[in-house]
């Protein structure tokens, strides 16, 4: 089945509502086995990405850079990394092998970006913290920011510069500030990913397209790098008090075999979030990706239109997409009725035995 026959969507409206995969290459896949993610590892995974349901994947910048993520001299996030973005990093392959893997994602249906900067609301929207009030307002200023000129929003939940939606949203304080960040902070990790997978159904269903960092789709929580292998700058120039990125860039798991000797230690227990064996289990966070992106691509109502709030009890999200399909997000702290609907086609947990709709829990639905 080619791409164009996977999808409701109308070609010419295909990339307005695209869902990206945003790689960082050296955590993604080993391809050689020297630790060290590669351009390689990328091309064995493709495979996986057509599997999940995307439409293309966004490398972070692969080229060579004169400031290295684990150079304290580096750059700020905001500086210009390289005076030559046609080069290559050794360490992750070479420019025959960008060539190589833009080809082969092409044959499998996958369109290849390279990370540029970012979508300022889009930075709103994924520094927003888990209230209702204030992502309606973040949705509001990115669809009216856009509607000008007559472009798509894209919303993003992480990338590898936050810390991970499942730990932040398990926290006290949800919001995103790299300038409070610090060691030790007390996280709910069973309640930051039913928070996660809510906000997953949340961020699927919005007008616009879509950006998914690496490892969001198996629910990976930051992970505690011990100090004396922490490399990124931020941490260095903070004086070792801020605990910097690399909790979002520790190596994915893909099987309960541990990458060899990784650039980054993967924490103990980084097996129970491995792909192979969530892609087993239905109720796992990978399932819950794949089927929402399988939705997403089989109906128009992901296609052109906008979305229309619905009333909604105080803490719930709900509006509406064209062809009848409603999203509804409960971040209040008791369940309520969700929509009138005829039909639920997915939930992000299951639902209470009375048909409310509980706390921290999204659902999508038919009308």
């Amino acid at each position: 089945m080619t791409p164009d026959e996977r999808t409701a969507v109308p070609a010419s409206d295909r990339w307005r509502s695209a869902a990206v995969y945003q790689v960082y290459v050296r955590s993604f896949a080993d391809g050689d086995g020297d630790g060290t993610g590669d351009l390689a590892g990328v091309r064995a995974r493709l495979p996986y990405l057509v599997d999940l349901g995307v439409d293309a994947l966004c490398l972070t910048p692969a080229y060579a850079s004169p400031f290295p993520d684990d150079d304290p001299a580096g750059p700020r996030t905001d500086e210009l990394r390289t005076p030559d973005p046609r080069t290559v990093d050794p360490a992750l392959g070479t420019l025959a092998e960008v060539e190589k893997l833009i080809v082969e994602a092409r044959d499998a249906g996958l369109r290849t970006l390279v990370a540029g900067a970012p979508d300022p609301t889009a930075l709103a929207f994924l520094s927003c913290p888990w209230e209702a009030d204030r992502l309606r307002s973040a949705i509001d200023d990115a669809l009216a920011a856009h509607a000008p000129i007559d472009a798509p929003a894209t919303w993003v939940l992480a990338t590898h510069e936050v810390t991970r939606t499942v730990t932040r949203y398990g926290r006290a304080d949800t919001a995103f500030d790299p300038a409070t960040e610090t060691f030790g902070t007390p996280t709910d990790l069973s309640r930051g990913t039913r928070r996660a997978r809510a906000a997953a159904l949340l961020t699927l269903a919005l007008p616009g397209s879509v950006h998914l960092y690496q490892g969001e789709e198996l629910g990976l929580p930051e992970a505690e790098v011990p100090r004396d292998r922490i490399r990124d700058p931020a941490h260095l120039r903070s004086g070792g008090r801020a605990p910097g990125r690399d909790g979002c860039r520790v190596p994915l798991p893909w099987s309960a075999e541990p990458w060899r000797d990784p650039w980054l230690p993967q924490p103990a227990g980084w097996d129970r979030y491995a792909a192979d064996r969530q892609a087993l289990d239905p109720g796992s966070v990978l399932s819950l990706y794949r089927e929402a992106l399988r939705l997403r691509r089989a109906s128009g109502a992901f296609g052109g239109g906008g979305a229309a709030w619905l009333p909604a009890p105080a803490g719930v999200l709900a509006f509406r997409r064209p062809d009848g399909l409603v999203c509804a997000v409960n971040l209040g702290w008791r369940p309520v009725p969700p929509p009138a609907h005829t039909r639920l086609l997915l939930s992000s947990g299951p639902l209470a035995g009375d048909g409310l709709l509980p706390q921290d829990t999204a659902v999508w639905l038919r009308t």
